[in-house]
């Protein structure tokens, strides 16, 4: 088997994880999980490397892994290429406060922080709470007003973890809009372009302007005041100037 590499994905919900983990899945040298692990990360219980390997990845799901109740076709799928993964990890949006005991035990990770503007991230989270019911995993108390307060956490975290190069923030805004932001993550990851993710990121871009078109606004003039008054924007600010800068230094790497 190659030598493996650690890669997170994380972010306030809502802003292009899932999106993120989905691109990167169609690599052919990456084995990415969606909250594969998110249960037992929120619980306390930390994730270890053993969680990775082969058979418990991709076919032991056990009790308290994951909300999800099933492990879905990806990971029969991944199980068959698995020892050509060079790369490997989860997604898992609310992984941020817990960036000390990743980074002690899987040395060497690379995290992407996914960054979105708040507005579009409160409207999908209030979409999701009006749509809230039994057969959803979303509650319906977790709406556009509470989005601000995860979304003010989520820098919170990320702003002061960033002490090393470990940490790629990216700009969801402009992930399927070019792909320079892609290059810029494959060259983060030491991962290369192949055709597979190439077609996949089309697929997206394709994809998001259909999405873009449908996207109806929810938020009421309240959630609009609320966002005003609460959203720190300065620190958002200072991440896009991040992210911003990281790509430039990336940028100067490859020439």
């Amino acid at each position: 088997m190659a030598e493996r590499q650690w890669v997170f994905i994380c972010g306030c919900s809502r802003s292009g994880t899932s999106a993120t983990a989905l691109l990167l899945r169609s690599h052919p040298n990456v084995a990415m999980g969606t909250e594969r692990y998110a249960s037992r990360l929120r619980s306390q219980k930390y994730l270890t490397p053993d969680l990775f390997e082969k058979d418990r990845f991709c076919r032991n799901r056990i009790d308290g892994d994951s909300h999800q109740n099933h492990l879905n076709w990806y990971y029969d799928q991944l199980y068959q290429r698995f020892d050509d993964c060079t790369h490997i990890g989860d997604k898992i949006p609310d992984m941020h406060p817990h960036f000390a005991a990743m980074r002690e035990n899987f040395p060497g990770a690379k995290f992407l922080f996914m960054l979105r503007h708040v507005q579009p991230v409160a409207n999908s989270f209030e979409v999701r709470s009006l749509e809230a019911g039994p057969e959803r995993a979303w509650p319906a108390n977790r709406d556009g007003f509470v989005a601000v307060n995860e979304w003010n956490q989520s820098m919170r975290d990320v702003e002061a973890a960033m002490t090393s190069d470990d940490i790629r923030v990216v700009d969801y805004d402009r992930l399927f809009k070019s792909d320079d932001l892609l290059r810029e993550i494959l060259g983060f990851l030491s991962l290369e372009l192949t055709p597979e993710i190439r077609a996949f990121w089309r697929k997206g871009v394709r994809k998001r302007r259909v999405i873009d078109g449908k996207v109806r606004n929810s938020l009421s003039a309240a959630h609009l005041a609320n966002i005003e008054k609460n959203a720190d924007l300065d620190m958002y600010k200072r991440l896009l100037a991040a992210s911003e800068n990281q790509a430039a230094s990336s940028t100067q790497a490859r020439r």
